[in-house]
């Protein structure tokens, strides 16, 4: 099942039907949903630069800020984060996963893809990709 980020679940299997595995890890699952509930305060949803350009194309009718709020509500309700293996060779010397979110915002399915530098002391997100699903 899937969520849009007004927490209305959708008939669909979405995830499954992509063949996308889902973040299992609940701890890994609750820090990241931790750096999301953040997304008001500076530093905690921070975005790639060039990824504003592409929110603008799918989505010019909100900011960043607001797409942040909805990405910790689509969380906060039980929305499905799929933990894919970083395989692409500028991301996988950084990262061992990027995490995919896929939300209805503005009756459209909007993918957002990020990664989680897993700071032990204060979890942060970095969008940095965004487009329509």
């Amino acid at each position: 099942m899937f969520y849009d980020f007004l927490g209305e679940k959708k008939e669909a299997d979405l995830h499954g039907a992509l063949g996308m595995p889902p973040l299992g890890d609940p701890e890994t699952r609750r820090r990241y949903c931790e750096a999301l509930s953040r997304w008001k305060c500076e530093g905690y949803v921070v975005w790639k630069p060039g990824v504003e350009e592409r929110l603008s194309s799918c989505l010019p009718e909100y900011t960043k800020r607001a797409v942040s709020e909805a990405m910790a509500e689509y969380v906060r309700r039980g929305g499905e984060i799929d933990q894919q293996p970083e395989i692409r060779e500028q991301w996988s010397e950084q990262y061992d996963y990027h995490y995919d979110l896929r939300i209805r915002i503005g009756g459209k399915l909007i993918y957002i893809e990020t990664v989680f530098p897993d700071w032990e002391d204060d979890p942060s997100i970095l969008v940095v990709n965004i487009h329509d699903a």
